[in-house]
């Protein structure tokens, strides 16, 4: 039972007796792995962000090697990769470089001046767009998804929190959120990665930043899990301090700060609620946001999880499992009258896209598009759907 738990907390949320059993299964294969060590799939879950950002740095020859047959039945027999499943391509120029050549990892001030009317490009990447609220402090965590797989993705956020006026500032010293290794049993591994991130972001935190996350499971990995892992009052500090990024956005909606200059996007798209934006007890504010874009019908999908779980659906041995655990939901968006997908995770989005064919955007990379910030978005959604796959 603890190999299955993919740590999407559901089960901690039904439990009338309140009883937190992710955390009991976590324990389980922390015990398992001290006295077994890992196999040799489960070694590469746990060392994933170092594994990736290696396949990013030799990004041309990876994504070479992930559409060759041959390649991809070596890599499933060594690390269990599914060799059926479709895989997002790596970039080399990573959210994280492509931040700090735009100064977005180096903390500013922006000048007095306030700027009226859609910002330009060039304003958006010398960080001077919109009009300026100095209260607004983000400190974008940006997990491994975005970095190394979609770095549009970072890039509409940054982009739409500054159509607000919001000071983005992303940390160079990050890691991954971690979730990889204490998945799989090996919370020494978890541990180190969650105290190097909170030594990051308390600093930021106390500076008067608010700590945003894209990725849902980051934000659940700083707002919950960080806090079984580390006995530290900067734990508690950033996990005070975070919020996942489409409950910020509708926050200023509710208060009446959600910028509404939308162009027109006539699409019927089929939101994804993840797990673990449940898990976050917020708001399930994706689907809401798509709807204040004119022209844009949402169909909001939550009749199972994905079945993705983070990389866990992506192996050889879970594959047919994962599938089956997400038909409900594939069903639902594979409907003739749905054109795209979203979802606020990547996993999500990877087993959307796998499962249906379809593209699946991020809630925030569709505001993006809306706002006119980001029109490469729209070229992107109508390309034929383009992975990395061998059958």
């Amino acid at each position: 039972v603890a190999g299955l738990c993919v740590n999407c907390k559901m089960c901690r949320d039904e439990c009338r007796g309140r009883v937190d059993v992710p955390k009991l299964m976590l324990e389980a294969k922390a015990a398992h792995h001290a006295e077994h060590g890992l196999d040799r799939a489960d070694w590469a879950l746990a060392r994933l962000e170092a594994l990736v950002a290696l396949a990013g740095n030799f990004s041309f020859t990876t994504n070479a090697m992930l559409g060759s047959r041959p390649a991809r039945w070596l890599i499933e027999k060594l690390f269990g990769l599914s060799r059926h499943r479709m895989l997002p391509r790596f970039t080399h120029r990573t959210f994280l470089r492509r931040a700090r050549k735009l100064g977005l990892t180096a903390k500013f001030q922006v000048p007095s001046s306030k700027f009226q009317g859609r910002p330009s490009r060039s304003d958006l990447e010398l960080g001077t767009a919109g009009t300026w609220n100095s209260t607004r402090r983000v400190a974008y965590f940006v997990d491994n998804y975005a970095n190394f797989n979609d770095p549009q993705l970072g890039e509409a956020v940054v982009a739409v929190l500054r159509h607000h006026g919001c000071e983005v500032h992303v940390p160079r010293r990050q890691k991954g959120a971690g979730m990889g290794p204490l998945a799989v049993g090996d919370v020494e591994t978890a541990r180190e990665v969650a105290a190097y991130n909170v030594r990051t972001l308390a600093a930021l935190v106390r500076d008067g930043y608010t700590v945003v996350c894209s990725e849902p499971t980051a934000a659940l990995a700083l707002t919950q899990d960080y806090l079984d892992l580390l006995d530290d009052p900067d734990a508690k500090l950033v996990a005070a301090n975070t919020v996942e990024l489409t409950a910020l956005l509708w926050q200023l909606h509710e208060a009446g700060e959600l910028r509404t200059d939308f162009e027109r996007i006539e699409a019927t798209v089929g939101h994804h609620v993840p797990c673990h934006v449940k898990a976050l007890r917020g708001p399930v504010a994706g689907p809401r946001l798509l709807e204040l874009i004119p022209g844009v019908r949402v169909r909001t999908i939550d009749v199972s999880c994905s079945g993705m779980a983070g990389t866990w659906g992506l192996m050889a041995a879970n594959r047919e499992a994962s599938l089956a655990a997400g038909k409900p939901m594939l069903d639902e968006l594979d409907r003739p009258g749905v054109l795209f997908g979203s979802s606020e995770c990547g996993g999500c989005r990877i087993q959307m896209q796998d499962g249906t064919g379809k593209r699946a955007l991020h809630p925030v990379q569709y505001l993006a598009l809306a706002y006119g910030l980001m029109p490469e978005l729209g070229e992107r959604l109508m390309k034929p759907l383009k992975g990395l796959v061998t059958d």
